[in-house]
């Protein structure tokens, strides 16, 4: 049985990373949604800057997200070229993180920064801004380059410390770059692709399986634990 166990998590380790392509991407309001101006190629622009959670698995038109879908977590805009309207849904490809320019370094960053600005608007929209100057200038900082920082509710002194933390530092995530011309192209952690779902359960299942044959927990149904673990967001 512990084969079985070792098998299993293995189906999940590669369900989790395979990369995916033509996928519709649902997205909605995350959370640190606060006005900012900034300065791109010399126009300024007023946007939100903050999270978005995203959802798997919804047909273009109609609904519109959360009504379809799988939720699987928070996502940070990584595109200045495109605007969108929120709720949105479009088609994206799920590429590895190196296929974007610097994405290892915006990976580091999410991934230390994601989970904390879950709780915390102002750290949501400071990294959203750090996370813009890192792909489109490089990180050379919010006062100069192509992209600069002008005003709003973001914090600059907060974005300017992770652009500074982020020099060297590397990590992997999930590249969804929009398809066609509508959609903004986001990072987010590594997520299974609609069709991978039966997998995850099988593999699930069996963990479960392994688990609670070896712990005699007969009172307690697998099947239930799985259906919880899978709907669980990232």
């Amino acid at each position: 049985m512990r084969l079985k166990s070792i098998f299993a998590v293995l189906i999940l380790a590669t369900v989790l990373t395979a990369p995916a392509s033509a996928l519709v991407l649902g997205l909605t309001w995350g959370v640190g949604q606060s006005p900012v101006t900034f300065n791109y190629f010399g126009a300024d622009h007023t946007v939100y800057a903050g999270s978005l959670k995203g959802y798997f698995g919804g047909q273009l038109g109609n609904p519109l997200p959360p009504n379809d879908g799988t939720y699987f977590g928070d996502l940070f805009c990584v595109d200045l070229a495109h605007s969108i309207t929120i709720p949105t849904e479009y088609e994206v490809e799920s590429l590895p993180i190196s296929a974007l320019a610097n994405g290892e370094r915006l990976a580091w960053l999410y991934r230390n920064y994601a989970d904390v600005a879950k709780n915390d608007s102002g750290i949501a929209s400071a990294l959203q801004l750090a996370l813009w100057d890192i792909a489109t200038d490089g990180g050379d900082g919010l006062d100069g380059g192509n992209f600069r920082y002008m005003s709003g509710a973001s914090s600059k002194t907060q974005s300017s410390i992770m652009i500074t933390e982020s020099l060297g530092k590397s990590a992997e995530a999930i590249y969804l770059r929009a398809i066609g011309p509508y959609g903004q192209s986001v990072i987010t952690r590594p997520v299974p692709e609609p069709g991978t779902f039966g997998l995850v359960g099988l593999g699930l299942t069996l963990v479960g399986l392994g688990f609670f044959r070896k712990r005699s927990y007969s009172s307690v149904s697998p099947t239930v634990l799985v259906a919880k673990d899978a709907s669980t967001p990232m």
